[in-house]
Formats: C-alpha cells, sequence, structure tokens
C-alpha cells in the first residue's frame, strides 16, 4: 500500500514517467508472448530419432522457413549422419530469436568379413567340392551366382569373375552388406601329341 502511494504521487508529478513505464512493461510483455508463440510455432520436419553410422544424408526442413540449422553432421539443410561415429548428438534450428532442438542417436554398424574367402580370389571349373561360406557374423544372407543358401559350387559357374554378397541387421537394425570378387578360371584342355595307338616292344 505504501508502495502504492509513493508510485500514485510521482506518477501524478511526472505522467511523461508514467507512459514511458507503460511503455516499457507491454514492449517486455509483447516480446515475450511472441517468443513464446515462435517456439510454438517452429520445428524441425524429416529428422528420424535413429540412425546407422552407414545411413545416407537426409534433407531436413526447418519451419518457418529461414531460418539456420546447427549441429554435427549438418551441412546447410543436410544431415549426414555417416560423417558421426555412434553416439547422441543435438540438432538445432535456430529462427530469428527462437530456436528448437531435437536429439538425434547414431547406432554403431557391425564390422563384416568373410572367414573362409579372404584368401580366396578364384576357383577352377573343374573344383567339384562345394565350399560352405563363412562370416565372422552369424545371421546373415549369402547371396550371388553359384550361391545356393550358404553354399558356393564353382563348377556351375562359367569361366570369368562372380561376387559373392553378405548381407546382415545388426541389433540396431542397421544394414550391413560386404562383397568378394572370385574368378573362375577355365579348366585346362589336356592331349597328347605324337603318341600312336600302337607300338612294338623293339620299338625306339
Amino acid at each position: 500500500m505504501k508502495n502504492y502511494i509513493i508510485y500514485k504521487k510521482i506518477f501524478l508529478k511526472k505522467p511523461i514517467l508514467f507512459l514511458i513505464f507503460m511503455f516499457l512493461y507491454f514492449s517486455f510483455f509483447s516480446i515475450n508472448r511472441k517468443i513464446q508463440i515462435k517456439e510454438n510455432q517452429i520445428n524441425i520436419s524429416g529428422l528420424e530419432e535413429n540412425y546407422c553410422e552407414n545411413s545416407e544424408k537426409v534433407t531436413l526442413i526447418g519451419e518457418p522457413e529461414g531460418g539456420i540449422f546447427n549441429g554435427p553432421g549438418m551441412y546447410g539443410n543436410e544431415f549426414r549422419p555417416n560423417s558421426l561415429a555412434a553416439g547422441t548428438y543435438e540438432i538445432t534450428y535456430n529462427w530469428e530469436d527462437a530456436s528448437v532442438t531435437k536429439t538425434v542417436t547414431i547406432n554403431p554398424v557391425t564390422e563384416l568379413n568373410f572367414e573362409n574367402l579372404e584368401l580366396e580370389n578364384f576357383f577352377c571349373q573343374n573344383d567339384t567340392n562345394n565350399i560352405v561360406l563363412k562370416a565372422n557374423v552369424q545371421g546373415g544372407i549369402f547371396s550371388g551366382n553359384g550361391v545356393q543358401d550358404s553354399i558356393f559350387s564353382p563348377f556351375l559357374l562359367d569361366e570369368g569373375l562372380n561376387t559373392i554378397h553378405y548381407e546382415y541387421y545388426n541389433e540396431y537394425n542397421c544394414f550391413i552388406t560386404i562383397e568378394k570378387e572370385i574368378e573362375i578360371k577355365a579348366k585346362p584342355n589336356l592331349s597328347f601329341s605324337n603318341l600312336e595307338n600302337r607300338y612294338c616292344k623293339n620299338s625306339i
């Protein structure tokens, strides 16, 4: 009550101070209100919560238009997960004096390799043995010419280059694939020369 009387006396004597006070008060309220409205309207579209280390780039859309994206893996409005190591990151979209931030997780991929083809670069057409394909991580799918399930049969193939693939989804649903190029060489054509059908015991 005492403060009210003091303010009343001041404003009555100097109304210009009252006008300045009211202008500053409502300006501050209006600015805060605009910021709250902007923060409710601003948004990032096209950004998922989870990616893999080998995920392709995605184009993000900031709403309203005209703002700026910031954060690891951001190149303009493109987010490139394959440029980041596994971990958690924050992506921010700034528009005027407001912003919105979203968190994304980059999941690790699994390192794959063929266990019994690392040293094999070629096979011959007359190799009659089937090869049971193996990878360091089980649960994937082998494919390619001459491959049935996980069995590779080089004798079924023609001469030339062939590619064996192995595809695998890890526990984060990240897709990983490796391939191995194998050359099939033609079986040699052997024949005798200068050999007659009959000879005598005393032939020289």
